[in-house]
Parts: C-alpha cells; sequence; structure tokens
C-alpha cells in the first residue's frame, strides 16, 4: 500500500495547505511575505516490487490568476470591465511591489560592494608596507652579515 502526505508551511511553521489526496490542484495564500516550504512524503508499506514509480509534478504559479477574477466577478456579480480594471490594478500592485524589491536589493548589493571596495583599497597599502619592511630586514641583516665578516 502506498499512501502520500503533503504539507505547505511558511516561515513561521504555520500550515498553509495539509492534504493526504496524491493528485489534484489547490491553491493558498499566505497572509505576509516569506519563505514558502513544501513537504511531501510517499511511503510504501508492503511489498514494494510491483508498485510502479511515482512522478510528482510541481507547478508554481506566483500571482493572481485569471480564474480567480472570474470567482471574484461572480461573487460580486461585477461587470467585464470592472473586472478587467481590478486585474489591471493587480497587475500594477504585482509590477510595483517587484520594483520596490528590485530597489532593495539593489541598495544591499551596493552597500555591499561599498563595503568589499572599501576593504580592498587598504590591501595594495598593506603590501607595500610588507614589503618596506622586508626591504629593511634583508638590509639590516645584511649589513650585520658583512660587517661580522668584516668585509663593510
Amino acid at each position: 500500500m502506498r499512501s502520500f502526505y503533503m504539507v505547505i508551511t511558511d516561515n513561521r511553521n504555520s500550515v498553509l495547505y495539509q492534504s493526504g489526496d496524491p493528485s489534484g490542484r489547490f491553491s493558498f495564500t499566505p497572509s505576509y511575505d516569506g519563505t514558502i516550504s513544501i513537504c511531501m512524503n510517499d511511503q510504501i508499506q508492503g511489498n514494494r516490487r510491483n508498485l510502479p514509480a511515482r512522478a510528482v509534478r510541481l507547478n508554481h504559479i506566483h500571482g493572481t490568476t485569471s480564474s480567480q477574477f472570474s470567482e471574484m466577478a461572480r461573487k460580486e456579480k461585477l461587470q467585464p470591465i470592472a473586472t478587467e480594471l481590478r486585474r489591471i490594478e493587480e497587475e500594477v500592485y504585482a509590477v510595483k511591489d517587484e520594483i520596490n524589491f528590485q530597489k532593495t536589493r539593489e541598495y544591499t548589493f551596493r552597500d555591499t560592494n561599498e563595503s568589499i571596495n572599501a576593504k580592498c583599497a587598504w590591501l595594495p597599502i598593506i603590501a607595500v608596507i610588507a614589503m618596506g619592511a622586508s626591504t629593511a630586514a634583508q638590509i639590516y641583516y645584511l649589513r650585520t652579515f658583512f660587517q661580522k665578516k668584516k668585509l663593510i
């Protein structure tokens, strides 16, 4: 016998979806942004030789789909133009959120880049100081060596 179990949780360990059904479609809407974890468990009990392999296909659709708008239009008894305006409004919000996300990433990358550049700017200075110290040590060593040998 084969059993399938799936749990979808967010980063606060709140269960968003839970099912033992191995097939079907589902959707969920998290209440805030964050990491979504999907855990699938396929357990086989008894004779394992005769069971065929199971393929799992996961299609991820992000954002609002047209079927949700048609359901919303039926529930709220909206005209087609109002439904289209709501869909466009959702797309505008999605684009705005993506732009804000990209700005945040750009700020983070710029700060990281400036930090690394500031650290790398000291590397040639430290290398010159190390070479100068090495040169001074070699000159001191060679001078004392030749003075002991009475060549200078």
